[in-house]
């Protein structure tokens, strides 16, 4: 027998786990925790199901200790080889034996199979759930064999007898605990207990139906606890609904605050720049004009000697005003500009960063092909999963329209062999009754002849012979043909409905494969649906990595959109006169013209204040003043200049003031999508009368409330189900009284007849038991002397006919108590391995070993892989193990 492939659906910690076997030796190592035992677990379950105890706990029950952690259903599928065949087993588990499910089918023919039933652990290998854990199945917890009834059954080639030899231990134990019940001493018994009983008995009834009132008193009391549950949750969603329109229309109030703060800010900014503006209407000076104001009050003395150190060249006067041009916002700082040269190696970091981010060409036609082709509408998996599911019946469907075909065909024919060789039996008994027809008138005739008395009865006898035969020939002839005609009639209607059938399957996903762009898509329908779905996968892959990328490139260029808005707060006023394309080459263009401004500057106003220092420097400042004020003093100059200097620096803050305000402003109405500030507030408001925080106040309220009520109802579910507990036993008892008097009578008898069954069996045990022993010691010989790599180790253990295993420790017999746990683990593999080879003299069976060689040590070890290499050529073998060392 061989294991091929699984599918875990649900069991334990294990999800959608699927494994397929080889023929010899599969090993699975994994981390502890990760699910070894589990999987070893579902395959014993697939052949012997979960038992169901629901008084006992996780660790005792299976079915609860293997629950799905992730929900789902609980099971899956074993594929398996056996009497060369191959099948699926597939089981489902619920919460008691009557939810299971149990189906199996024959996977060479792929339909469902009735060869084994739901008990097919044991039809197939001839053991009971229990007896299966202590040979095939050796987990790392329990290695040590306890031999069942069932096994020995099975070694002794009685498993046909399995039922009457079963359980002998058990019904041992059985029987002397049942004997002490009965009689113990002249006081105690089971008779005087049964009387005792009934009493006890009486008193629980009158107590089962007093709980019974009680459970529907409660019941009703649940009932309006759940009406007053419902009323609170729809005052909560009433109060939920207030809140979110609260909030609303808060959000949008705050909103519309902070709209009518930026156009009061703007408004005021634009009144102050307007203001000053007229000042400045006549000229606006530059920062050089007011250094050359200062110096000419200050120092006009000192002109004529710089006139001689700074003469004036041609073209000079004209270069400074196209410097003064192109400065005429301000000249920016040294600051300034080192942090725009910083912006600009930025910018080209995230330009090198956005090209990285770009989608392929190649990937984006791609994308742009798999639209084309599912721009009928992309399809769903599960439907092309199950469009192959009908193609591989409706191939089936054809096999059998083949073979009902043939039949029609023959049957069309009326003349067979088959029917020519039933007329041909007809018409050979026909043949045979016209003959003794004939025999019978001769012999008549020759009476007749020689006188004899009724002669004549022959004579008719015949005559009868020969009209029964032909009347008969006729007659099922006919019948024959007639029954080849309604035959014919029957398998050709089978023939249509197979048609029909196979049609239905087919229309379905001919239809779907149509609707694509595929060549040739109906002449090879698995292959079309096998490149719609890969195509499909392919489509959802391409579209999620697009949108990634664009998110990326969202990121870089809003970024990218920062970046460039700081660089032009400094380059902004230069990019009319500059190539802004190229912000590298403005930042270098800016930073030579400051140089060259400053120094030509500095030389003419020099060179101007000597020239002007005796006859024009008076005039020139005077001229400067009169473009602002009417009256004007020698003695105001310091404070005019100040004035005009203050309005210039008042001017330039309301210009960046109303640009600030005017970008806020607008982002703010991009953000909001909205031209007015009254379009905000536009639809109409409910009138909220309570706060928000009133309001959340109440919905905790609610919560509370809601939650006193489930604290009620829990409780009043607490007392129904201790109650029920009780109340259910009603039934029971009013059984078991009846039980216990009729018990009564028949205990005197029954003590006597257990006494002599107790002799009887265990001499019967003790006798079948022997029978095994020595088969077994051979195989124990020969797996502990591979093990061991030395054939005469095994003379110092000894086996008993419960395949107890003692050492003699230099001629100390030594039970298995005195061994090491090394020495236990390593004596208990070698008897499961020769009981294995005992049970199963044909077909080999699987075996799974969960990690068994824990306690095993180096030498140990080697020898065991060693020993699993041989074994897997007789057994499949399925070992579990978590470590390096322990691994082949």
């Amino acid at each position: 027998m061989k294991l091929k492939n699984c599918h875990i659906e649900n069991f334990g910690k294990l999800h959608e786990f699927s494994y397929k076997f080889n023929d010899e030796l599969n090993i699975i190592k994994e981390n502890n925790g990760w699910g070894k035992t589990t999987f070893a677990v579902f395959i014993k379950a697939m052949f012997y199901g979960l038992d169901y105890s629901p008084k006992k706990g996780i660790s005792g029950s299976e079915r609860k200790k293997y629950l799905p952690w992730n929900g789902g259903r609980f099971g899956g599928s074993l594929d398996f080889c056996v009497h060369n065949l191959n099948y699926r087993v597939e089981r489902f588990f619920g919460e008691n034996v009557n939810d299971d499910s149990f189906k199996l089918y024959n996977l060479d023919t792929g339909l469902e199979s009735t060869d084994f039933s739901e008990n097919i652990g044991e039809e197939i290998f001839l053991i009971d759930k229990e007896s299966f854990e202590r040979s095939n199945y050796i987990p790392q917890s329990d290695i040590e064999i306890n031999v069942t009834d069932s096994i020995n059954a099975k070694i002794s080639n009685l498993a046909e007898n399995v039922n009457d030899i079963s359980n002998s231990d058990a019904a041992l134990e059985t029987l002397e605990a049942r004997k002490k019940e009965y009689k113990r001493n002249n006081k105690k018994g089971r008779i005087y207990e049964l009387e005792e009983r009934i009493n006890e008995l009486n008193q629980k009834l009158e107590n089962c139906i007093n709980k019974e009132k009680r459970i529907d008193e409660l019941s009703e009391k649940i009932f309006e606890q759940r009406l007053i549950k419902n009323k609170y949750q729809l005052a909560k969603a009433e109060l939920k609904e207030k809140i979110r329109k609260k909030s609303s229309f808060m959000e949008k109030q705050a909103k519309f605050e902070h709209y009518a703060m930026l156009e009061r800010q703007l408004e005021e900014a634009k009144t102050i720049q307007k203001e000053l503006e007229e000042f400045f209407t006549r000229h606006y000076p530059q920062d050089d004009e007011f250094m050359i104001i200062t110096e000419e009050i200050r120092k006009i003395s000192e002109y004529r000697l710089i006139l001689n150190e700074n003469p004036k060249n041609n073209g000079d006067e004209d270069r400074l005003m196209f410097l003064q041009e192109f400065f005429d916002e301000g000249v920016p700082s040294e600051e300034e500009l080192s942090k725009c040269r910083d912006l600009v190696e930025q910018k080209k970091i995230l330009d090198s960063q956005l090209e990285n981010e770009k989608f392929g060409n190649e990937d984006i036609d791609r994308l742009e092909n798999l639209k084309s082709f599912f721009e009928n509408g992309k399809p769903d998996l599960e439907v092309i999963n199950g469009f192959m599911e009908d193609y591989t019946m409706a191939e089936e469907l054809e096999k059998e329209i083949v073979s009902k075909k043939a039949k029609v065909e023959v049957l069309r024919n009326v003349e067979t062999p088959e029917v020519n060789e039933r007329i041909s039996g007809y018409i050979q008994r026909e043949r045979i009754a016209f003959g003794i027809g004939i025999i019978f008138i001769l012999v008549g005739s020759i009476a007749m002849f020689m006188k004899m008395s009724n002669a004549f009865l022959p004579m008719i006898g015949g005559i009868v012979l020969i009209i029964y035969s032909m009347v008969t020939d006729a007659s099922k002839r006919g019948r024959i043909k007639l029954q080849n005609e309604l035959d014919y009639s029957n398998a050709e209607k089978e023939l249509m409905t197979l048609l029909d059938k196979k049609q239905t399957l087919e229309l379905p996903y001919i239809e779907f494969v149509e609707r694509y762009p595929i060549v040739d898509a109906t002449a090879n329908i698995p292959h079309s649906l096998s490149e719609i779905k890969t195509k499909l996968a392919e489509y959802e892959n391409l579209t999620e990595r697009f949108l990634e990328s664009e998110e990326k490139r969202k990121e870089v260029i809003k970024n990218q959109a920062n970046v460039i808005m700081d660089i032009e707060s400094v380059l902004r006023y230069y990019a009319e006169k500059s190539n802004m394309s190229d912000y590298g080459a403005v930042l270098n263009q800016v930073v030579d013209y400051r140089k060259e401004f400053f120094e030509l500057g500095e030389r003419l106003k020099k060179n101007k204040e000597a020239t002007q220092a005796v006859t024009g420097l008076k005039d020139d400042v005077e001229n400067f003043f009169h473009l602002y004020f009417e009256e004007i003093g020698e003695e105001r100059y310091e404070e005019l200049l100040a004035k005009v200097r203050d309005n210039k620096n008042r001017l330039d803050l309301a210009r960046n003031d109303v640009e600030r305000w005017e970008m806020e402003k607008a982002d703010f109405e991009l953000e909001n999508n909205v031209l007015d500030g009254s379009e905000i507030l536009s639809e109409e408001e409910e009138d909220f009368s309570e706060s928000l925080e009133h309001l959340q106040v109440l919905e905790l309220e609610k919560d509370h409330q809601i939650a006193e009520v489930d604290d009620i109802i829990s409780s009043y579910r607490k007392d129904v189900d201790e109650l029920s507990v009780i109340a259910e036993e009603k039934n029971d008892i009013e059984e078991e009284l009846s039980f216990v008097r009729e018990e009564k009578k028949e205990c005197e008898y029954n003590y006597a007849i257990l006494d002599k069954t107790i002799k009887y069996l265990t001499y019967a045990k003790e006798q079948f038991t022997s029978r095994y022993l020595s088969p077994m010691k051979k195989g124990f010989e020969k797996y502990i002397s591979i093990i061991e790599n030395d054939n005469n180790y095994s003379n110092k253990f000894l086996m008993d006919v419960n395949l107890d295993i003692s050492i003699n420790d230099d001629g100390v017999i030594k039970n298995r108590d005195y061994m090491s746990t090394g020495m236990r683990d390593f004596v208990s593999i070698c008897i499961r391995f020769a009981l294995i080879d005992a049970l199963y003299k044909g077909e080999k069976p699987f075996a799974i070993l969960d990690d068994p060689f824990v306690n095993f040590d180096e030498n140990k070890m080697a020898n065991v892989k060693n020993l699993l290499t041989k074994i897997s050529k007789d057994y499949q073998i399925i070992y579990f193990t978590c470590h390096d060392s322990r691994s082949l």
